[in-house]
């Protein structure tokens, strides 16, 4: 839950700052909610990647 809230955070609250400044352009349909889901995504594969390496530091252990 807290990724989603920091990809809200990220995507909603910081992504507009950026592009007002210029430092980011979107082009070719990309918004920012589409950067919001990329945050998310990002965040859960990460999560996932995480449980399985240590899932398989686990087995490896108790064998």
């Amino acid at each position: 839950m807290y990724s989603v809230g920091l990809g809200a955070l990220l995507a909603f609250g910081f992504m507009p700052a950026v592009k007002a400044i210029g430092i980011i352009e979107m082009r070719k349909g990309m918004n920012i909610f589409y950067v919001f889901l990329i945050d998310v995504a990002i965040a859960y594969i990460a999560y996932g990647m995480s449980k399985l390496v240590l899932a398989a530091q686990r087995s490896t252990k108790s064998s």
